[in-house]
C-alpha cells in the first residue's frame, strides 16, 4: 500500500510485490520510500528502496510472525515462493474453493458467484462444492436478492453444469499446480476421471504436458479420504466423469506438436475463442513463456510475456497473422 501518487495519467495508491522472497530481495520494510514504475506500462511495482529516507526504527516484515498474530495456521511450501493455509475448515478457504469451482473457467455456473457463495457458506447451507448439487429453491428464497425466478434459474444453471466438459471438472477440483491446460491434457490422454484417479505418478507423467512435480500433485490429491469424498459425491450427483476422445487434428494441422502462449487484447477474438482455434489447429496453449514456447499471440498491453518472448528469440505473432497460421 502507498500513499496515493500520480504515475503515467493515473493515482496509484497499491503496487504488485509477488512474493516474500521478492519482498526479501529487495529488503521492502513498512514505512519505506520507494519507487515506483508501471510494468509494461499497466502494473505498478516497487523498483527498489530509498534507503537515505528509510525510518531509523524500521524492521523486516516477517511474514509467520503477521500470520501468528492473526491465528492463522500457515506453512511455507518446501520449493516455493507461497504460504498455504493448513486447515480444510476455514471459512475463506471453503468460499474460495467453491466460488473457483462455480467461475467462468471452470464449471461457469451462472449467478454463483462470490457474493452467492458467501450467503450460502454463511446460511450453513454448503460446506463444500458437492453441497451445491443439493440445493433447492426453497433453500434459495429466504437469501438476500433472491425471488422465486432467481432462485429457479440459479437452480437450472447448476443442474446444467453437471453436463460440461470433463476438463472443468478437473480444474474445478482445484488440484495443486493444475490449471485449465493440464486438465485439458489429462483428458485428451486418458479420456475419463475414473482413470485419472487411478494413475500412477509414472503414467501421469507420461502424459504430455505434465512433469514430475504436476504429477505428484494429481496423485496425492485423490490419494486424500476428503478429496476422495468430495469427488465421489460429484458422481453420485451425476457430473459428466467419461469424455470420448476428440477427433485428432493430424499432423499436418497448422500448429500440430506446437504450444502458443496468449498475451495481452486481441482485437476481436476473446481468450477463450483463441484457444479454442489453437486446439483445433493440432497446438496447445501454456500459461508462461519458455524456450519449449513455438508462438506468442500478442494483442494490446502484452506486458512482460511479449519481452521475454523477444528477449527468447521466439515467433511474436498479431491476430490476423494468428487467423492465416490457422486458415481462419
Amino acid at each position: 500500500r502507498l500513499k496515493p501518487v500520480q504515475l503515467a495519467g493515473t493515482t496509484v495508491s497499491n503496487a504488485t510485490l509477488h512474493n516474500e522472497d521478492e519482498i526479501a530481495r529487495k529488503d521492502i520494510r513498512p514505512g519505506d520510500t520507494v519507487v515506483v514504475q508501471k510494468a509494461g506500462e499497466i502494473i505498478p511495482q516497487v523498483l527498489r528502496v530509498v534507503l537515505e529516507k528509510r525510518p531509523a526504527d524500521s524492521v523486516k516484515f516477517d511474514f509467520s510472525a503477521f500470520l501468528k498474530e492473526r491465528g492463522i495456521d500457515a506453512e511455507r511450501v518446501e520449493g516455493k515462493a507461497f504460504w498455504r493455509l493448513k486447515g480444510k475448515g476455514d471459512p475463506t478457504q471453503t468460499r474460495r474453493r467453491i466460488t473457483h469451482f462455480a467461475s467462468k473457467v471452470c464449471l461457469d455456473i451462472d449467478n454463483l458467484g462470490e457474493a452467492v457463495v458467501d450467503q450460502l457458506v454463511s446460511n450453513n447451507l454448503i460446506h463444500d462444492a458437492a453441497d451445491i448439487y443439493r440445493l433447492s429453491v426453497e433453500d434459495l428464497l429466504p437469501l438476500e436478492k433472491f425471488a422465486q425466478k432467481s432462485s429457479e434459474n440459479l437452480i437450472a444453471a447448476i443442474e446444467a453444469s453437471k453436463d460440461k466438459e470433463l476438463w472443468r471438472l478437473i480444474h474445478a477440483l482445484g488440484i495443486p499446480n493444475v490449471g485449465a491446460q493440464s486438465s485439458k491434457d489429462l483428458v485428451a490422454h486418458f479420456h475419463g476421471l475414473p482413470a485419472i484417479m487411478r494413475a500412477s505418478p509414472e503414467e501421469l507423467e507420461a502424459v504430455d504436458g505434465v512433469g514430475k512435480i504436476v504429477a505428484e500433485s494429481i496423485h496425492d490429491f485423490f490419494r486424500d479420504e476428503a478429496n476422495l469424498d468430495l469427488v465421489n459425491r460429484l458422481i453420485h450427483y451425476g457430473l459428466r466423469i467419461e469424455e470420448e476422445a476428440p477427433a485428432a487434428a493430424g499432423e499436418n494441422a497448422p500448429l500440430a506438436g506446437k504450444t502458443v502462449v496468449l498475451t495481452g487484447t486481441l482485437p476481436t477474438l476473446k481468450r477463450d475463442e483463441a484457444t479454442a482455434m489453437i486446439e483445433a489447429a493440432g497446438g496447445r496453449t501454456s500459461s508462461s513463456v519458455s524456450k519449449k514456447t513455438d508462438y506468442v499471440l500478442a494483442g494490446e498491453e502484452a506486458g512482460s510475456k511479449l519481452d521475454k518472448a523477444q528477449k527468447l528469440g521466439i515467433t511474436v505473432i498479431d491476430e490476423d497473422a494468428f487467423r492465416q497460421l490457422v486458415g481462419k
